[in-house]
């Protein structure tokens, strides 16, 4: 799944996910993330602002552009202005 203001598809099969900022401080196509298993990767896309993720301390980790980091349930990511946190949903979903 490819996050940003108006992300483009990296390979054929990804989700979309159109990020709200009407301070534009979200990249075109910021952060990708990707669901193998039971974990969640993160990766910078080349944004302009950055992408960082907080642990439970609320120390902040800046991610380099490029390099795919794994998520801990709970993460809690910054893309620009915006934030979201990362919740693993396990066993099915009805």
């Amino acid at each position: 799944m490819n996050l940003g203001r108006r992300p483009d598809p990296t390979e054929a099969e990804d989700q979309l996910l159109v990020v709200q900022d009407p301070e534009s401080s979200v990249s075109k196509t910021h952060l990708r993330l990707d669901y193998r298993g039971e974990s969640v990767w993160v990766t910078d896309l080349g944004s302009t602002n950055g992408s960082e993720i907080f642990d439970d301390t609320g120390e902040g980790t800046p991610l380099s552009r490029g390099v795919r980091v794994r998520l801990d349930d709970g993460s809690r990511v910054r893309i620009g202005r915006r934030s979201f946190t990362a919740a693993i949903v396990q066993g099915e979903v009805s």
